[in-house]
């Protein structure tokens, strides 16, 4: 029978006289739907009051309405009525539903805790010991790859020569690195280095040593110490030591940092809400009357189709399609990213501990987000000798892709520009990019010896067919003053069939400046079930051709256990190489046995060695040994109760010690992780408080997760009458210290506590009766008795 509402300034009295001042506790439905919510209202007269939080809670957002002493009177929500039905005890609430808060549908609706660290120590370590060095000539043979590249973004500058006498120094028979981190509410103290042993030499080389601290709700970082400078699409980093602070968007996994239009809907009627990308279904769940709004983003990068489906209140399918386009590398608007940073220029990183620069530098980065259309960029490098600073944005095409633009100026009149633009969809995509140093431009890398190439020039153009197939075309140009430069045009072909059991790869290239430097790869891969995959490839090179063949069985990266790999290769000019390796994944690490012979024209050699890695914690008065950490972790205690089964979002992670401690070594970082012990497999007296606890750790430090466990201190007693005739089933009986419980059949009631004497109260349709019942620990969960109850006489 449907029930008109009436206007906010009518209240229905259903036949009962209002109350000058009245609480009530009201089942509550909005547009006719339960919220399955209790609610307190103040009743006053004819106007009912209820809390802003409680308001809010039912969907109503509360922030332009002012709360009284008694909270908000329904009758100032404006559009709002409702009607207060006093026989059912429930409140009918009627609202337009654009009013109402939408609902979050996702994973990012779900609960969410702030991301801590608890105090602790962690010394992570990886061992090699190898019983025949290697020249660097040796391993690169048969590559044509420079070792390191003029990087541009967020990898450091490196000369080659650094690169080669850090590999020398580093390449002994036996090198231990270790890095120990120091983790609380302070932040993170990390230090790390490597020790290389030879049978006459020792040495020991400090790598980075920094201390971290991190604001979540600023989203602000701060650095003392070592660490990689900032820098753009178009700018260089380099190695510093002293202090930084920074916009850190890893701090808030959930954010979404570049323009997104809300997706969403309203549903009349309770229905199932999917999503799709392309045709793909992303997304499927529930959601209620009202306004709905997706809470993680479409997996989207460049242009695409979302499609919104959901039923009307007449069951039929409606569908919203819109396009899109999607580039992370703009900023939401409004939103700033940046960098502040002074120190000393780090030389020599690998192959020394402290060898810094005497003079101070100063980096500078800032991105802006104008609009939807627009992101904004800045970066400038002060030294002594040296001043530079430019500017550049990223501009929107609608759904055409992303135009980018960049120019930076440096002291003698030195400039660089660069241009870009890229387009992705689904089908093909296009890619092209130019950068020009002019007039002798420099940065900070430039003064620690790698010059800013001349000019840098890229394009990619890649069609994707058949729905597992692509071609890709691009062609590469760089030109550094120092050391000449390289025009490479290249051709390549993937595909996969069979549900992606058998793929194919198909590589051609030139280097156009150089003749006779034309080369190609072809590539196989099919894998079994038992995951053993087998693979075979093919290279030619100038002159140089070379035939591979293998077959791996990969380690289960959460299971662990042992797998393994073998590869054969040979080419022209007497090359030979045959390599195995064994691996084996357990709870305390990862290692691996490994051996190599390698033959060809002038140089054979064979090797074998040992590499492993893991890591030691001390946490919560507790030492652990794990495998590696590489993100945060937790530690989780069973308050003592060993051989408790942890899970992770429904997965088993394993077991606690027989001290009741679990270390979940791979929990990611800043984002909440549910953990939960099964209360199956606890002894039969013993009662968990919580079931399950969120936990989010900060960036390599761990938090502690403890689960509190009770042991029952009680039992089921048997009470009977004078006659020995149980006592009949739903008779109250209540305990000296208050508490009650119902009897049932055969005069059975259970106290979940119990003293050593217990005094036990019964009412029963004759009167009242006393029964005492003693206790022992040792009968705990165990039925006792029977235990008469003696009548008591009336006074």
């Amino acid at each position: 029978m449907a029930i008109a509402s009436v206007p906010a300034s009518t209240l229905a009295q259903s036949g009962a006289a209002a109350l000058a001042t009245e609480t009530l506790y009201l089942q509550v439905f909005v547009n006719g739907f339960d919220k399955q919510l209790i609610v307190r209202v103040d009743r006053e007269g004819d106007t009912l009051y209820i809390s802003g939080d409680d308001l809010d809670a039912i969907g109503i957002p509360p922030d332009a309405l002012s709360a009284g002493v008694g909270g908000i009177a329904l009758r100032n929500v404006p559009g709002l009525t409702y009607r207060y039905r006093a026989l059912e005890q429930r409140l009918d609430l009627t609202i337009d539903p654009g009013k109402l808060r939408a609902q979050l549908l996702g994973s990012s609706a779900h609960e969410t805790v702030e991301p801590s660290s608890d105090y602790g120590l962690a010394l992570d370590y990886a061992i090699q010991v190898q019983d025949e060095t290697i020249t660097l000539t040796e391993r690169l043979q048969r590559q044509r790859a420079p070792l390191v590249e003029s990087r541009y973004g967020r990898l450091p500058v490196q000369s080659q020569s650094d690169v080669a006498e850090a590999y020398e120094v580093n390449n002994e028979n036996a090198t231990l690195g270790v890095e120990l981190r120091f983790f609380g509410p302070f932040g993170l103290i990390s230090t790390d280095g490597h020790a290389v042993m030879d049978s006459d030499e020792y040495r020991h080389i400090r790598d980075e040593s920094f201390w971290t601290y991190s604001e979540v709700g600023s989203l602000r970082t701060y650095t003392v110490g070592d660490y990689i400078s900032s820098s753009l699409d178009w700018s260089r980093a380099i190695r510093l030591g002293g202090a930084r602070v920074s916009r850190n968007f890893e701090l808030r996994p959930d954010l979404v940092t570049f323009p997104l239009p809300a997706l969403g809907g309203t549903a009349v009627v309770p229905t199932t809400v999917d999503m799709y990308v392309n045709g793909i279904r992303q997304f499927s769940g529930q959601s209620n009357p009202g306004p709905f709004q997706f809470s993680d983003p479409p997996s989207l990068t460049g242009a695409g189709l979302v499609s919104i489906v959901y039923q009307d209140a007449f069951g039929r399918e409606l569908t919203f399609t819109r396009p899109l386009y999607v580039d992370s590398r703009m900023l939401e608007t409004g939103l700033s990213d940046y960098a502040a940073e002074v120190g000393y220029p780090r030389r020599n990183f690998g192959s020394s501990s402290s060898d810094y620069a005497q003079d101070p530098v100063g980096v500078g980065s800032l991105r802006y987000g104008v609009n939807d259309g627009l992101t904004l960029e800045g970066h400038t490098e002060l030294a002594r000798g040296l001043s530079n600073g430019g500017a550049g944005l990223l501009v929107a095409l609608g759904q055409y892709g992303v135009l980018s633009a960049a120019a930076a100026f440096s002291d003698g009149g030195g400039t660089l520009t660069s241009l870009g633009y890229q387009f992705i969809a689904p089908q093909w995509s296009f890619d092209i990019y130019d950068r020009r140093a002019r007039e002798g431009y420099r940065d900070l890398g430039t003064l620690e010896g790698v010059p800013v190439p001349d000019r840098l020039t890229r394009a990619g153009l890649t069609l994707s067919f058949a729905q597992t197939q692509s071609l890709t075309f691009t062609y590469a140009r760089q030109q550094a003053s120092a050391t000449g430069g390289s025009r490479i045009a290249s051709v390549g072909y993937s595909a996969s069939w069979f549900s992606s059991r058998l793929s194919l790869f198909v590589n051609a290239f030139e280097d156009l400046d150089l003749d006779d430097s034309g080369g190609v790869y072809l590539g196989a891969n099919y894998s079994f079930d038992n995951r053993v995959s087998i693979d075979t490839s093919f290279s030619r090179y100038g002159d140089e051709r070379t035939a591979t063949v293998g077959a791996s069985r990969p380690v289960d990266y959460d299971l662990g256990g042992f797998g393994w790999k073998v590869a054969a290769e040979a080419g022209n000019e007497s090359y030979r190489r045959g390599a195995g390796r064994l691996d084996y994944r357990g709870r305390y690490g990862d290692w691996t046995a490994f051996a190599q012979r390698v033959q060809s024209e002038g140089s054979e050699y064979t090797q074998s060695g040992l590499f492993g890695t893991g890591s030691f914690v001390y946490m919560g008065g507790e030492l652990f040994a794990s495998r590696a950490i590489y993100d945060g972790f937790a530690l989780v205690s069973t308050d003592g109760q060993p051989d408790v089964p942890v899970l992770r979002e429904n997965r088993l992670l394993g077991r606690t010690n027989r001290r009741g401690y679990l270390l979940v070594n791979d929990l990611p970082a800043y984002r909440t992780s549910r953990l939960a012990i099964d209360p199956l497999t606890l002894p039969v007296d013993m009662s968990v408080a919580k079931e399950s606890i969120y936990a989010n750790p900060e960036s390599r430090a761990g938090v502690l997760v403890e689960f509190t466990l009770d042991r029952y201190r009680g039992a089921t007693a048997i009470i009977v009458d004078e006659d020995g005739s149980p006592l009949p089933a739903g008779t109250r009986a209540t305990l000296d210290t208050g508490e009650s419980a119902l009897i049932g059949f055969d005069g059975q009631v259970f106290f979940p506590v119990l003293q050593p004497m217990n005094r036990l109260r019964v009412d029963t349709d004759d009167g009242n009766c006393i029964a005492e019942v003693p206790f022992d620990e040792r009968q705990a969960m165990q039925t006792i008795g029977p235990f008469v109850c003696t009548p008591v006489s009336a006074p």
